[in-house]
């Protein structure tokens, strides 16, 4: 007879490797950039059904339906968002709500991966298609076609066809907006060196402009992270996709590393070489993390940088700061190719739970009027996935409204220029790699860059070492 703790202890352990949950995983754009700390870890927001509530008639009566709802995030506009849709939901339906907010020690994958080896599900989620990607390949996300396609896009119009997660001929994931890599630098430095305030971003000219604005007195000419974690994978892969390289390949039904071979290889060394001569104006930086990219433009740390959202614009115009309108964005600089990644941050459901409640909720929250208003929690950060919307004069007033500062071209070129040549970060051509969690959650790349960046190793003298270490964690998460 097999020891039932052991039994669950393996499958924990499983899930941990593909959602590679060693880093606390954070729904951006939401949960904002991990500097949020004014308010507890975990908190829940009771909202159970009062006497005397009832259906509407437009919704169904889900009287004695409890309905359980993790996001992950505290910060208050967030908190505030998500109380007001999940109580109207509450007024709406009769479902006895309960909203968990889950802080940044406590990510919302670990403690969804409690829920489900406690076998108590929650019904919705937020999270980006790195995670559902990880909760599809061991089972627990239940399809949401139907909802979407027949309820969701006939009412806010169709989804982009790069915020799409496909896979096994079902939608997993309702997209509520894109987080997108993009380039942002300061146009009055630039100026102040002699270069354009927009410059055409090559690799060469971020080398450059690095270079020359690290002679000014001031801030380091840009912010190469080399600190572990997620956001060191992310970053990146941003530049290895500008190079046409890649971690990863698909051979059968098995994901397996393909960055110490042929081509890949040397576009790996190329975009770690490209790194450390940026990394030469750069801090250190081996502490970094979400929050220290964001705002190394803003707190003036550098004048440069790679973000997967707009928030380092954003945090300069929230923050008063007097260069604010001269903190531009772009497409990633040019290797090969322009291309993008980042993030599609959307709702989904887990099998066990409530799935008819969960898609009710679901089908709530891709309202027009709750979109819009979430939209506006983080200005142009969170690009709409639902060209009627982004297209419609709404959404359109609201960033005519907005402060000078945030400027028309910088807008442009993140919610249109960025967007229209972005894939999101596990996707490519017609490949899906359902173990990008693992992956993105995995120390071989953030170790790699460290002993490249910071202990100033040969790339590709190291480059074998690191792709073995991957390829275990890979291995192990797909029972190999």
């Amino acid at each position: 007879m097999v020891n039932q703790d052991h039994s669950e202890g393996e499958s924990r352990r499983r899930i941990l490797q593909t959602l590679g949950a060693g880093a606390v995983a954070s729904v951006a754009g939401c949960s904002g950039d991990g500097t949020t700390s004014e308010s507890p870890a975990t908190s829940e927001e009771p909202s159970g059904a009062s006497p005397g509530d009832a259906s509407n008639g437009e919704w169904p009566d889900l009287s004695g339906t409890s309905v359980h709802v993790v996001i992950d995030g505290t910060a208050q506009p967030v908190r505030d968002f998500w109380n007001r849709v999940i109580g109207e939901f509450k007024k709406a339906t009769n479902a006895d709500t309960r909203l968990e907010f889950v802080g940044k020690d406590q990510g919302g994958v670990q403690r969804v991966i409690q829920l489900l080896q406690a076998g108590d599900p929650p019904e919705l989620f937020a999270m980006n298609q790195i995670d559902a990607l990880g909760f599809i390949q061991e089972d627990a996300l239940a399809p949401l076609t139907g909802v979407i396609e027949d309820k969701i896009e006939p009412r806010v119009g169709q989804i982009s066809q790069n915020a799409r997660v496909e896979m096994n001929g079902d939608l997993w994931l309702a997209p509520m907006f894109f987080a997108l890599a993009g380039w942002y630098w300061r146009g009055d430095l630039a100026a102040e060196v002699g270069m354009d305030e927009r410059p055409e971003w090559t690799w060469e000219t971020t080398v450059e402009y690095a270079k020359k604005v690290g002679e000014l007195d001031g801030s380091a000419g840009t912010y190469v992270p080399a600190g572990p974690g997620r956001h060191s994978v992310n970053h990146f892969l941003a530049w290895l996709k500008t190079n046409e390289g890649s971690l990863t390949d698909m051979n059968s039904d098995r994901v397996i590393v393909n960055f110490d071979e042929g081509t890949n290889r040397t576009r790996m060394v190329e975009t770690l070489e490209q790194l450390r001569d940026l990394h030469a104006h750069s801090p250190v930086a081996s502490d970094s993390n979400y929050g220290t990219v964001a705002h190394a433009i803003e707190n003036e740390t550098a004048a440069s940088n790679w973000f997967q959202g707009y928030r380092p614009k954003m945090y300069a115009i929230q923050n008063e700061r007097s260069f604010a309108a001269d903190v531009h964005c772009a497409q990633m600089p040019k290797k090969r190719t322009q291309m993008s990644d980042g993030n599609i941050d959307g709702l989904g459901t887990f099998r066990g739970s409530n799935v008819d409640a969960a898609r009710t909720l679901i089908d709530f929250t891709l309202q027009e009027k709750y979109l819009l208003d979430l939209y506006k929690v983080n200005p142009v950060h969170d690009a709409p996935p639902y060209p009627k919307i982004r297209d419609g004069e709404q959404y359109q007033a609201f960033l005519e409204g907005l402060p000078s500062e945030y400027t028309k071209n910088d807008t442009i070129a993140y919610q249109e220029e960025i967007l229209q040549n972005f894939t999101p970060t596990g996707f490519g051509g017609d490949q899906v790699n359902p173990y990008m969690a693992t992956v993105t959650g995995s120390s071989a790349i953030p170790n790699l860059i460290r002993r490249v960046l910071v202990e100033d190793e040969n790339p590709d003298n190291i480059i074998d070492k690191h792709a073995k270490e991957l390829q275990s964690t890979l291995d192990d998460a797909q029972g190999r």
